[in-house]
Protein backbone atom coordinates (compact mmCIF):
# COMPACT_ATOMS: atom_id res chain seq x y z
CA UNK A 1 0.00 0.00 0.00
CA UNK A 2 2.86 2.54 0.64
CA UNK A 3 4.06 2.55 -2.63
CA UNK A 4 0.93 4.19 -3.70
CA UNK A 5 1.01 6.80 -1.37
CA UNK A 6 3.44 9.04 -2.76
CA UNK A 7 2.04 8.72 -6.78
CA UNK A 8 -1.65 8.75 -4.92
CA UNK A 9 -0.46 12.32 -3.49
CA UNK A 10 0.76 13.74 -6.78
CA UNK A 11 -2.24 12.66 -8.72
CA UNK A 12 -4.90 14.01 -6.41
CA UNK A 13 -3.58 16.89 -5.10
CA UNK A 14 -6.45 18.47 -3.15
CA UNK A 15 -7.86 15.06 -1.03
CA UNK A 16 -7.39 14.65 3.33
CA UNK A 17 -4.96 12.27 3.82
CA UNK A 18 -7.12 9.32 5.03
CA UNK A 19 -8.70 9.29 1.33
CA UNK A 20 -5.17 9.10 0.15
CA UNK A 21 -4.49 6.52 2.13
CA UNK A 22 -8.19 4.47 0.92
CA UNK A 23 -7.33 4.90 -2.42
CA UNK A 24 -3.80 4.00 -2.76
CA UNK A 25 -5.36 0.65 -1.03
CA UNK A 26 -8.33 0.10 -3.62
CA UNK A 27 -5.61 0.96 -6.25
CA UNK A 28 -3.24 -2.07 -4.56
CA UNK A 29 -6.04 -4.84 -4.53
CA UNK A 30 -7.59 -3.66 -7.89
CA UNK A 31 -4.04 -3.90 -9.87
CA UNK A 32 -2.05 -6.81 -8.04
CA UNK A 33 0.66 -6.69 -11.09
CA UNK A 34 1.83 -3.07 -11.02
CA UNK A 35 2.25 -3.85 -7.31
CA UNK A 36 4.31 -7.24 -7.87
CA UNK A 37 6.56 -5.45 -10.51
CA UNK A 38 7.17 -2.62 -8.06
CA UNK A 39 8.13 -5.38 -5.20
CA UNK A 40 10.09 -6.77 -7.78
CA UNK A 41 11.81 -4.04 -8.90
CA UNK A 42 12.49 -2.67 -5.62
CA UNK A 43 14.25 -5.76 -4.31
CA UNK A 44 16.18 -5.62 -7.88
CA UNK A 45 17.33 -2.33 -7.19
CA UNK A 46 18.50 -3.39 -3.60
CA UNK A 47 20.59 -5.95 -4.86
CA UNK A 48 22.18 -4.18 -7.35
CA UNK A 49 22.87 -1.41 -5.53
CA UNK A 50 24.12 -4.29 -3.05
CA UNK A 51 26.64 -5.46 -4.92
CA UNK A 52 27.51 -1.96 -6.85
CA UNK A 53 28.18 0.23 -3.77
CA UNK A 54 29.73 2.95 -6.05
CA UNK A 55 25.72 3.61 -7.91
CA UNK A 56 24.42 3.84 -4.38
CA UNK A 57 24.89 8.03 -4.48
CA UNK A 58 24.22 8.34 -8.18
CA UNK A 59 21.15 6.35 -9.02
CA UNK A 60 19.47 5.22 -5.74
CA UNK A 61 16.94 7.51 -5.66
CA UNK A 62 16.18 8.35 -9.35
CA UNK A 63 15.64 4.39 -10.00
CA UNK A 64 13.34 3.36 -6.97
CA UNK A 65 11.00 6.70 -7.88
CA UNK A 66 10.92 5.43 -11.14
CA UNK A 67 10.34 2.00 -10.27
CA UNK A 68 7.52 2.94 -8.28
CA UNK A 69 6.02 5.85 -10.26
CA UNK A 70 5.47 4.48 -13.75
CA UNK A 71 3.44 1.11 -12.61
CA UNK A 72 1.77 3.50 -10.11
CA UNK A 73 0.78 5.74 -12.67
CA UNK A 74 -0.31 3.22 -14.78
CA UNK A 75 -2.58 1.32 -12.19
CA UNK A 76 -3.71 4.64 -11.35
CA UNK A 77 -5.11 5.25 -14.83
CA UNK A 78 -6.59 1.48 -15.10
CA UNK A 79 -8.41 2.96 -12.16
CA UNK A 80 -9.87 6.08 -13.29
CA UNK A 81 -10.49 4.15 -16.46
CA UNK A 82 -12.60 1.22 -14.87
CA UNK A 83 -14.22 4.11 -12.74
CA UNK A 84 -15.52 6.58 -15.01
CA UNK A 85 -16.37 3.38 -17.78
CA UNK A 86 -18.73 2.05 -14.61
CA UNK A 87 -16.34 -1.04 -14.43
CA UNK A 88 -15.91 0.21 -10.78
CA UNK A 89 -19.16 1.27 -8.23
CA UNK A 90 -18.42 3.65 -5.05
CA UNK A 91 -20.70 2.06 -2.11
CA UNK A 92 -21.42 5.30 -0.15
CA UNK A 93 -22.28 4.72 3.14
CA UNK A 94 -24.34 7.43 5.45
CA UNK A 95 -22.54 8.31 8.60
Amino acid sequence: MLFYVLPTLICFEQIPMLKILKNSFLTMVINPLPTFIMVIGTFGLGYLLFHFQALVPILSMSLFAFIVMMPARRAIETVQTKKSSGMIKIIRVRP
